[in-house]
């Protein structure tokens, strides 16, 4: 009898430990699955809206090209005065805007006045694009205060052409400035320089998305335009350059 009682008593404290050791580890069991069963949440995408507005930007479909664009080729001319500040930054911005958007882009610049869409004829038949691009890049002035003369943002024009017939099927502008109210009241000492480099990102991020959206019809992905974001979320960032 006394040895069927302690075997029935370590039974009983076998199960309890048991019991105990599933409270313990059931919920933890139960989160890992849900975790790793869980779908992965959608990449986050841009605002079409809000970059309109951010950018002052208007658009317009003007033909019946209805082909969803995958290798684009695209033309920059800027002012002379942005060649060195803007232009490098504004390429590899693009290259990378368009292809995390599933696009193959190919993206040359030159300054105004230069060369045309002409000049680049043998390029394009080279490429092969589904469309080509031309983006005019120009820079905005206005007067201090003080008198001085300063850029205090940029405006783009980009134009979207059918490589078969050479007709123009879409068009984009837009713009972004810095208010005087605020170089007054925050920067009367200010300059324009050193912003360039994230005005690239901007356009690039404003073009990029509004084109994926009108032209090939899908939800652009996010295009982050600080050189922190993008390291953050894993997006290319030129280190050479930044």
């Amino acid at each position: 009898m006394k040895g069927g009682f302690i075997m029935k008593k370590k039974t009983i404290i076998l199960a309890l430990r048991i019991a105990i050791t599933l409270l313990l580890v059931g919920p933890v069991v139960i989160f890992g699955f849900n975790a790793f069963s869980r779908p992965r949440p959608a990449p986050e995408v841009r605002d079409v809206q809000k970059i309109c507005s951010n950018y002052k930007i208007t658009s317009e479909k003007e033909g019946t090209f209805d082909k969803k664009v995958g290798r684009l080729f695209v033309i920059t001319r800027v002012d002379a005065s942005l060649i060195h500040s803007f232009a490098h930054h504004f390429e590899y911005s693009m290259v990378h805007a368009f292809q995390l958007n599933g696009i193959e882009a190919s993206v040359v610049t030159t300054a105004v006045p230069s060369e045309t869409a002409t000049d680049y004829q043998k390029q394009i038949e080279e490429f092969a694009p589904d469309a080509v691009m031309q983006i005019n890049v120009k820079s905005i002035y206005d007067t201090r205060p003080d008198g001085v003369e300063v850029m205090v943002g940029a405006s783009f024009e980009a134009i979207l052409t059918d490589p078969v017939t050479g007709t123009r099927v879409w068009s984009e502008t837009g713009e972004e400035t810095v208010g005087m109210d605020w170089i007054k009241k925050f920067r009367p000492d200010y300059t324009g320089a050193g912003i360039q480099k994230a005005r690239a990102f901007q356009f690039a991020e404003a073009i990029s998305a509004v084109f994926v959206a009108e032209i090939n019809g899908q939800e652009p992905a996010r295009i982050y335009t600080s050189p922190a974001d993008r390291l953050k979320q894993g997006q290319p960032v030129d280190l050479s350059v930044e």
